[in-house]
This record gives structure tokens, C-alpha cells and sequence, in this order.
């Protein structure tokens, strides 16, 4: 927003340095100005704002420290690369944070010491771990609101699973077998709520000749869309036979075309 008004990368970084002095800014905030400053080549009052930062002891964006110091062409010695590492080490211990897993976001210095990549395999290894167990978790939960029929909160955690995986192939199939569900007790529930089927198939006898003749083209052209639709889409092609008070035709093309077992 500062930048759309402005135009002027100086003075946003201006204004949210004074923030970032302040301490009002998340981590991730710091992060984000930072990534800010290379790109607008504000290098200069990047590393003036991580001197004031080293000097007030503040915590330091270690992987933006590094950036800048490769980009502006710093050639860092041995013993410099130790500092820098000492460093992350001494404020990992005062944040009670593993730095360590910020500073190799940079690849700055992976030809100056082998252990950033060192650093950096565990952190893959980490969040590996940590995807891992995650997913088992709401696997789990799935399985819960599976076995007790909670349907909202199973397309919920099919929602939340699927953000950890957009392409898992087997996990798209599982909601399209959970929509279809889905509309067999959508319309199931219509059903139980409305008249006896028999009754239902009197009304329909009695319909003025002009209204059969109204229906019955939808209701033939509802058919044969189903014959190619996916399970989604024969649950909106069901729900529109059950708004249209078609209900026994509704629950008809969900059981001719059944593709998943009711559970």
C-alpha cells in the first residue's frame, strides 16, 4: 500500500525501517522489507539498517545480511565467515530459535564453507519431517469424521490436506468420491423429508399435460448428461432434479450412476 501511493522505494523502506526500529515488525514482516530493499537495489541503507541492528542487539535476517554482502561484491575471509556463523549460533541461543535454518535460506556462502549446505540438508530434512507428520495428523482426523458421517469437517481437512499436496492425483479422486457422497445424502435427506415416493409419483401423473411436456425434455437431457458427467458434476445434475421437486428423478440418476459405496 505505502508503495502504491508513493511510487518512491526509498521512502517506503524509510517508513518501515522506522517500524522495524521500533520492534512493531514480525519476523516475517523483516523479511519481507528486506527482499524489498535488494530488489529495489536499496543495498546501502540495508546494510546500514543490519549494523544498527547488530549494534542494538536486535535479531538479526541472516540470509538478507548475506544477499547484501554478495551482491555489493564484499569478498569475506575465513575468519569473517566464522563470525557470521557465531553469530547465528549466539542468537539462536538468546531468541530461542534455530537461525542457523534462516541464514542458509542464502546461497551466498555455499562456496565459502561446506557447512551452509550441511545446514541447509537438515533443514530439508526438518521440514520433511515435519510435512510428514502433519499430513498423518489429518489423516487421522479424516479417518475420524469419515467413521462418525461429519461431513463438514471432513471437506474441511480434504481442503486443508490437499493445500500440503495440489497434485496428488489419488487425493482429487477422494473428493470427488467425497462430493458425490456428499449429494447421495443431500438428496437422501430431501427424500426423507418429502412425500412417500408413491405419493410423489402421483403428483407427477397429475401434472397438466403442458408441464409433463415441459419436463420431461430437462429430464431426458439430465440423463443424458450424466452418462459422461463426473461424480461432482452428477451431484449438481441431482440437485437440480431435487430443487425442481423431481425428487424420485434425483435420487433415480444417483443410483443408475452410482460410482462411489455409500458409507
Amino acid at each position: 500500500m505505502l508503495f502504491a501511493d508513493s511510487g518512491d522505494s526509498a521512502l517506503v523502506a524509510a517508513q518501515m525501517i522506522r517500524r522495524w526500529d521500533a520492534n512493531v515488525l514480525s519476523t516475517e514482516d523483516v523479511r519481507s522489507l528486506t527482499r524489498f530493499m535488494m530488489q529495489a537495489g536499496l543495498h546501502s541503507e540495508l546494510l546500514l539498517q543490519l549494523r544498527r541492528c547488530l549494534k542494538r542487539e536486535m535479531q538479526i535476517p541472516w540470509s538478507a545480511l548475506v544477499e547484501v554482502l554478495m551482491r555489493t561484491g564484499v569478498q569475506l575471509q575465513a575468519i569473517e565467515v566464522d563470525a557470521l556463523f557465531e553469530g547465528v549460533i549466539n542468537q539462536s541461543t538468546m531468541f530461542e530459535s534455530d537461525l542457523m535454518f534462516e541464514l542458509v535460506e542464502s546461497s551466498g556462502l555455499d562456496h565459502l564453507d561446506p557447512r551452509t549446505a550441511e545446514f541447509r540438508a537438515q533443514k530439508i530434512a526438518h521440514l520433511r519431517r515435519a510435512h510428514a507428520e502433519k499430513r498423518a495428523d489429518l489423516q487421522r482426523q479424516l479417518e475420524y469424521a469419515r467413521v462418525n458421517r461429519l461431513m463438514s469437517q471432513e471437506k474441511r481437512l480434504l481442503d486443508e490436506i490437499q493445500a500440503f499436496d495440489p497434485s496428488d492425483v489419488e487425493l482429487s479422486k477422494e473428493k470427488d468420491l467425497f462430493a458425490f457422497r456428499e449429494a447421495q445424502e443431500i438428496v437422501e435427506n430431501a427424500l426423507a423429508h418429502s412425500p412417500p415416493k408413491a405419493e410423489m409419483e402421483r403428483k407427477f401423473s397429475r401434472l397438466s399435460p403442458e408441464m409433463k411436456k415441459a419436463a420431461q425434455p430437462i429430464i431426458s437431457r439430465i440423463k443424458e448428461l450424466a452418462k459422461k458427467a463426473s461424480e461432482s458434476q452428477l451431484y449438481d445434475l441431482a440437485m437440480m432434479l431435487v430443487f425442481m421437486e423431481l425428487h424420485d428423478e434425483g435420487i433415480k440418476l444417483l443410483e443408475t450412476h452410482r460410482l462411489s459405496t455409500r458409507i
